[in-house]
């Protein structure tokens, strides 16, 4: 693995800092008189603080599972981390459509999906590079 690739997974592992920042500003008691609905399909009334938290929690997930899908080498084991990597991003569009725990309800089914995918891409390519 390279010294750049190590760097850069660093810098990226910083910014989960600046990410974390975000909720402190939706903490002031101004923001947090009234709670609101931001969610299309659902009826939840929550404060902007609990909602920060929530985005900036979805927001690290996703900056943790890029940085390892970026220092993965291998092909095949790329390809199960790309699994995660893609589920874990429609979590974002997923809390604003649903409140986070019925977004897992459509997410998992898909994760499991995708990973047999992946599964049945690498048993093909040992396949053909075996002959």
């Amino acid at each position: 693995m390279s010294a750049l690739k190590n760097r850069r997974a660093i810098i990226k592992l910083s910014f989960t800092v600046l990410i974390y920042a975000i909720p402190l500003y939706f903490s002031r008691d101004s923001l947090n008189t009234h709670k609101v609905d931001i969610y299309l399909l659902s009826d939840k009334l929550r404060y902007p603080e609990n909602i920060a938290y929530d985005i900036a929690e979805l927001l690290v997930i996703n900056l943790l599972v890029y940085t390892v899908y970026s220092l993965i080498q291998y092909k095949q084991y790329k390809r199960y981390a790309l699994a995660f990597l893609t589920t874990s991003l429609l979590g974002i569009p997923a809390y604003f459509l649903i409140y986070s725990q019925g977004s897992t309800l459509f997410v998992l089914p898909l994760l499991i999906l995708l990973i047999y995918v992946a599964h049945r891409k690498n048993r093909n390519e040992e396949r053909n590079n075996f002959r």
